[in-house]
This record gives structure tokens, sequence and C-alpha cells, in this order.
């Protein structure tokens, strides 16, 4: 019984632990519910048969690159050639004057919002990692809602809240 005892307070402390590091840790990695979904409204997100708003996490180094050159990535991509000859012009799948900063943690990453053809979402990703940027998958609509919910219900406890008692709990039945 004590060894399922260390194993359950075991397994509770490093799920504090992945918590911890995943709300301290940069853009790069952090939960986006908690970085973007206070920051992002509905209007900011296009999400239709043909766009995606997408969110890109910027490094410190690169960002003035990036506000600069930002409607170029994947600009092979998508072909804009007149008919029967679409392969003659060649462009990116990223909306012009689309992005917008909307966070920037503690490291100096920043998460810009833009939007692109949803059709070349996949290539797009490839592209930018190529370029030093990464692409995170995020379900804005989904997120919103449960945070409107929190905040309709004032359920205002966290997955850390509720791990770090989990912890407490199981290393005071630990000790007894």
């Amino acid at each position: 019984e004590l060894k399922e005892s260390a194993a359950f307070y075991q397994d509770k402390k490093q799920r504090l632990s992945a918590l911890e590091r995943q709300k301290d840790g940069n853009l790069m990695v952090a939960n986006l519910d908690d970085a973007l979904t206070p920051k992002v409204t509905p209007d900011m997100i296009h999400d239709s048969v043909y766009l995606k708003t997408v969110p890109i996490v910027v490094p410190k180094s690169l960002d003035k690159d990036f506000n600069e050159n930002y409607h170029l990535i994947g600009q092979d991509l998508v072909c804009y050639g007149p008919e029967g000859d679409r392969d003659s012009i060649k462009g990116s799948p990223v909306v012009p004057d689309s992005a917008k900063k909307v966070t920037t943690d503690k490291e100096g990453y920043s998460i810009y919002l833009i939007t692109i053809l949803k059709k070349f979402y996949e290539s797009f990703k490839v592209s930018a990692q190529t370029a030093r940027y990464l692409v995170r998958d995020y379900d804005f609509e989904t997120s919103y809602e449960a945070f409107q919910r929190v905040q309709n219900e004032g359920d205002g406890v966290s997955q850390l809240a509720i791990a770090q008692a989990e912890a407490e709990t199981a290393k005071s039945q630990l000790m007894h």
C-alpha cells in the first residue's frame, strides 16, 4: 500500500510540475488558452470556407523581419495566374495587412494572428517553420466559448490549482 501511495504522489507531483512548466514556459510551449483567450475577441478571427486565422509565434530576434516580410511566407504555394496558366504567377497564402500582435512573453516571444487561405494551412506551417516561426494549432471558437463560460459562471479554478491541491492531498496521505 505504501508503494501505491508513493506512486500516486509521484504521479500528482509530475502532473503539477508539467503544468507549472507550461504556465511559466515561453509562448512556444505555453498553453494558448492562458495566452490568447482573454486578449482575442471573435471579431479578430476569420474562419470561413476559404480563410483561417492562425497564431504564429515569433522570436524577439526575428520580430522586425516578420513585420516586414510575413506576407511573403510561403510565397510559392499559391498559383494566382490566369485560367489555363495558373502556375505563371505564384504568391503567398497570407492575406495582406492581416498581422495583429496579440501578446509578448517575458522571454521576448510574440504571438501574432495572421489570416491565410485555409486550403494552404499545412504547407504554410512548413514554410513558416522554415522561416523559424512557429504556427501553433489552436481552436479559437472552442477556447473562447470555454473562457466565456468560466467568466459567466465565476469558476476561476485553474488546472494548476487543482493539480496543486491533488499533490498536497497525495502527500498528506503518503505521510499518514
